[in-house]
């Protein structure tokens, strides 16, 4: 029996440009699986500009195993999915290709979602394979999380670090130390690489790594700032990095101190803004002189001297010595 399946919230195949809008043909042997999905919603309450993670399980039950896996997520009311895993196969936008799970396997997909207003978030995700499904009641499962107004991390006083959030990925890699805080507020970080190109001398390191810093609280005094790079590799050498401060369009250095053992690289700023990593370029390399060895090119370079330096004598009515 053939059976097409068209993703959830499709408006025709492939629409949203990835996988969430994809129809697939199967061919439905007698065989039969049973994959059930389960899921759960973190944290709850959410908060506004914050990080929701919904992690997805597909399980077969079996007794057939399950080819050519499909799940799909629907996350709404205003989420904004940022990132989707899986323990298997590929994601592509809001729906995740997971091949073959075997009979009693499991695979599980993780998205990241950011609420732009506050009430209720829901969430449902949807499963189907190449085979026939005994039980498709227990393939989907829905959920929900109320999201709140952001509470305020920047308390008032003096020397006040925090560790704000990517609200790409939901880690914190950069923390924020505020000489004074007269008014709290909320400080928030995002992650993405939006300023002008690297300044002169220096180059992007991979992955580029920008964070742009920002804040509501009311604050006086230097912002001393840490950014973990753990993972970024580099063209010359990790010592020649540095931390710039984009002000404007122009690009500052604010490097204070830089801890290769732990990977972090301090700086100090007046304002939050974009903050970025750039390391020196590489020394394109010396081309060598045909049919000149590296003592050749000394004694070459002793001679140059020499007679520049005895031309200058000359010039100045010296005699050579």
């Amino acid at each position: 029996m053939d059976v097409n399946i068209v993703a959830i919230g499709a408006k025709g195949a492939d629409a949203a440009g990835d996988d969430s809008g994809a129809a697939y043909n199967y061919n439905l042997a007698n065989a039969s699986a049973d994959i059930v999905v389960t899921g759960d919603v973190s944290p709850d309450p959410g908060a506004v500009g914050g990080v929701l993670i919904y992690m997805f399980t597909a399980t077969n039950n079996g007794p057939a195993d399950a080819a050519g896996v499909l799940l799909v997520a629907d996350i709404s009311n205003g989420a904004t999915i940022t990132s989707a895993s899986s323990t298997q196969g590929a994601c592509n936008g809001a729906g995740c290709k997971l091949g073959a799970i075997a009979n009693g396997a499991t695979a599980t997909v993780t998205f990241l979602a950011i609420p732009s207003a506050t009430g209720t978030v829901s969430g449902t995700a949807k499963a189907a394979s190449a085979v026939n499904d005994a039980h498709p009641d227990n393939s989907s499962v829905a959920m929900s999380s109320v999201v709140q107004q952001a509470a305020d991390n920047t308390a008032t006083g003096t020397e006040v670090a925090i560790e704000p959030v990517d609200l790409r990925i939901g880690t914190f890699p950069v923390t924020a130390t505020f000489a004074q805080v007269d008014i709290s507020g909320l400080t928030t970080l995002s992650n993405g690489f939006n300023g002008p190109g690297p300044p002169t001398g220096y180059t992007l390191i991979d992955p580029p790594l920008a964070y742009d810093l920002s804040t509501n609280a009311a604050h006086t005094g230097a912002i001393d700032v840490g950014v973990s790079y753990s993972g970024e590799t580099f063209t010359s050498s990790e010592s020649g990095i540095a931390l710039f401060q984009l002000q404007g369009s122009t690009w500052t250095d604010r490097t204070t101190s830089l801890d290769t053992g732990n990977h972090v690289i301090s700086g100090q700023v007046s304002s939050p803004s974009t903050l970025a990593i750039f390391e020196v370029q590489a020394a394109p390399p010396t081309a060598p002189v045909p049919g000149l060895s590296g003592t050749a090119l000394v004694v070459l370079a002793g001679a140059i001297g020499a007679t520049v330096l005895v031309q200058l004598r000359r010039d100045r009515g010296a005699a050579p010595g």
